[in-house]
């Protein structure tokens, strides 16, 4: 069977931000009517994101299907779709738009200790410069005098860019779980644990 005519939406653009596609499937309908297919009837549009695939969804005759997701990583991303009517009758796969998606991206590089205090090194691994990054260092230890939770906020980290952050001064004994949490608005937060142990003013981690 003939494909899905075409894929219409913005073709770069930042991450995080929902944006609505819509694709064409007039022509595959008009050419199910010529060739002996069904006559008329409802359609049914199937879409696929590269990392993940939707459900059928319709239903259409004979419009144009609109559908919208949000990408929050960054990269090149192929979006396909195909249609199938009443009957089960399948096109073929449409091809390919393909959508590059720029923006920050944070990662927790690394999470060390020390006397008194813990060190994050915080990483912006996208293209774009984050702006208003909130992070949190938290402990969690059965006993503990000081230090348990630290926040603040980094007002830009540009691409590429490490920042280091310090806890506030640690006094505590026993094993303990260090997750450290870097996040801005409209991006998934970045999130890493380790395991460690106080020894009063002494933070080890576990390698």
């Amino acid at each position: 069977l003939d494909k899905v005519t075409s894929i219409d939406g913005i073709e770069v653009w930042e991450g995080g931000r929902q944006y609505p596609y819509n694709s064409a499937v007039r022509q595959w309908i008009e050419t199910r009517k010529k060739t002996g297919g069904a006559p008329g009837g409802d359609t049914y549009a199937y879409c696929t994101w590269t990392s993940d695939n939707r459900m059928w969804v319709g239903c259409w005759f004979p419009e144009t299907v609109n559908q919208s997701r949000t990408w929050f990583e960054i990269g090149k991303f192929e979006i396909k779709v195909k249609a199938k009517d009443i009957y089960d009758a399948e096109s073929d796969w449409s091809d390919p738009l393909i959508l590059n998606i720029s923006g920050p991206q944070l990662e927790i590089f690394a999470i060390m200790g020390g006397f008194f205090d813990i060190t994050a090194i915080i990483r912006n691994v996208g293209n774009l410069e984050a702006t208003n990054v909130n992070w949190n260092i938290s402990l969690e230890v059965n006993l503990i005098f000081r230090g348990k939770e630290t926040t603040g906020t980094i007002p830009k980290i540009s691409p590429g860019e490490y920042i280091a952050v310090k806890s506030d001064i640690i006094i505590g004994l026993g094993k303990t779980i260090i997750t450290v949490i870097a996040e801005m608005k409209e991006q998934i937060p970045a999130e890493k644990s380790v395991d460690g142990f106080l020894l009063g003013v002494i933070v080890w981690i576990k390698p």
